[in-house]
């Protein structure tokens, strides 16, 4: 069963071209704002937090992973 399921999942990677490089889709405007999406959404996590420390450490984390 597992090796049916590797199976498969070994031929859509090679239907799809998994890992064949593709000029033009690297930086993409897309993944882009994902980026910002996903900041945002982290940010806003953050302003959740209860209280100034946690919100000032949650942010630090923040700015670490995605930057200013």
């Amino acid at each position: 069963m597992k090796t049916n399921r590797t199976l498969a999942l070994f031929l859509l990677a090679v239907l799809i071209g998994f890992g064949a490089p593709r000029p033009g889709l690297a930086h993409s405007g897309a993944d882009h704002a994902a980026h910002r999406s996903q900041k945002a959404r982290a940010s806003a996590k953050c302003r959740l937090k209860s209280n100034a420390a946690e919100k000032k450490a949650c942010l630090a984390k923040v700015k670490k992973r995605f930057g200013s």
